[in-house]
């Protein structure tokens, strides 16, 4: 009876410690989770400002507008490149 009893004691006592590491790991992930989520409302009304007009459009949707711009320039860009590989063939 005495070596059930001390074998149950044994088991009891590592299920505790291993409840004690759990239950610190979890208290640490939550503190973690709790200054993500503090960094986010920070961020979020730091971006606020970008949620209007006329970053935003009646859907909400954001749009960049240089968006046209380097698209354009890219085009150009392509262009250029074509002339100088046609050039380049041709001669």
């Amino acid at each position: 009876m005495k070596a059930d009893d001390a074998s149950w004691q044994k088991k009891i006592a590592k299920e505790e410690a291993e409840y004690a590491k759990a239950s610190t790991e979890y208290d640490e992930v939550i503190k973690d989770v709790d200054e993500t989520e503090a960094e986010l409302r920070k961020a979020t009304a730091r971006l606020k400002k970008y949620r209007r007009e006329p970053h935003v459009d009646d859907d909400g949707g954001v749009y960049d507008k240089y968006q046209e711009q380097s698209s354009t320039i890219s085009g150009r860009i392509s262009m250029c490149a074509l002339a100088a590989l046609l050039g380049v063939l041709l001669h």
